[in-house]
C-alpha cells in the first residue's frame, strides 16, 4: 500500500490537553497569530483532519492580511 504522508513526519502543530494550538508569527507586521481548536466534534479521524485544515487556513489569511495592511499604511505614510 502506498501512503502519501512522510515517515515519522511532525507538523506545525502543538497537542495540547484538549486539542491542538497552531501559531504563526509574522516578521513584516510584527504580529504572533495563533488559533486553538478543540478535540473533534466527530469521532472519526477525518472530522480532527478537517477541522485542523480549517484552522491553518484561518492563520494563514490572518497572517497575510495583516502583512497587506502593514504595507498599505507605510505606503500612506510616505506619500
Amino acid at each position: 500500500m502506498k501512503t502519501n504522508h512522510q515517515r515519522n513526519f511532525k507538523g506545525k502543530r502543538y497537542p495540547t490537553k484538549n486539542g491542538f494550538l497552531i501559531t504563526k508569527k509574522d516578521e513584516f507586521s510584527d504580529k504572533a497569530i495563533w488559533a486553538f481548536t478543540p478535540e473533534a466534534l466527530t469521532n472519526g479521524a477525518q472530522g480532527e483532519a478537517n477541522q485542523i485544515r480549517g484552522v491553518k487556513k484561518y492563520v494563514k489569511t490572518r497572517v497575510r492580511f495583516h502583512g497587506k495592511m502593514k504595507l498599505k499604511k507605510i505606503l500612506k505614510e510616505e506619500m
